[in-house]
């Protein structure tokens, strides 16, 4: 599983300026909280990126990135995220839901 997630925004500045990895073990304990994943298994791989100011702004490098989900969604792989459907909260979740019914109906 791939997730990403938000941290902070002008409710909760502190939380946003914590030390990288006190933010990623909370990060961790919350997502294994709410998706039953193993709390005591250390995550294959996780990363941090800090805008201070800024929902992240998408570069050159979203177009290849979009060509290679579409390309593993044809092949079963379907990815929800905001570089996907929108960077708002509401917009993923739309997505996510969007896409649980399309999986759950097999269309």
């Amino acid at each position: 599983m791939l997730f990403t997630t938000f941290v902070g925004g002008s409710q909760y500045e502190p939380q946003a300026r914590e030390p990288a990895s006190d933010q990623l073990a909370a990060v961790h304990a919350e997502l294994s909280r709410f998706y039953g994943l193993r709390a005591g298994a250390a995550p294959a791989w996780q990363h941090r990126y800090y805008w201070e100011r800024a929902i992240p702004q998408f570069d050159a490098r979203i177009g290849p990135a979009h060509a290679a989900a579409d390309t593993l969604q044809a092949q079963g792989l379907f990815a929800t995220a905001n570089w996907r459907a929108g960077v708002g909260v509401p917009d993923c979740v739309r997505h996510a839901r969007q896409l649980a019914a399309t999986l759950a109906t097999g269309r």
